[in-house]
């Protein structure tokens, strides 16, 4: 079970798999711990809030939200609406949201 180069190895595939691209975390669901992004940056005013262009492990739903006028919500602009929900495809946790961009803004997740 154990390698001298086990380690190494895993590194290069992992480093192969984010393409050389830097993120500011690996995000998870916070249901089921099943990795969504791999490639996300943080939000420029909050810590719990990410944003990524390129996701796994996910399902955009058919339904929309509004994301202004109540605390704790995503600060994301208004004009950037509608919103799809985005849920986990494993244990259907809701995990964030995708604009009309398609950049999906996390805000429900476990960062790694």
């Amino acid at each position: 079970l154990y390698g001298d180069d086990l380690d190494d190895l895993d590194q290069k595939w992992a480093d192969k798999q984010r393409g050389g691209r830097q993120s500011d975390a690996i995000l998870s669901c916070p249901g089921c711990l099943e990795i969504v992004t791999i490639d996300c940056q943080k939000h420029a005013r909050s810590d719990e809030q990410f944003r990524a262009m390129f996701v796994q492990n996910c399902v955009v739903t058919d339904a929309t939200t509004e994301l202004r006028g109540s605390e704790g919500q995503l600060d994301v602009p208004d004009e950037d609406g509608p919103y799809h929900e985005v849920k986990c495809e494993t244990c259907d946790t809701l995990v964030g949201v995708r604009d009309r961009e398609e950049v999906y803004h996390f805000f429900h997740v476990f960062p790694s």
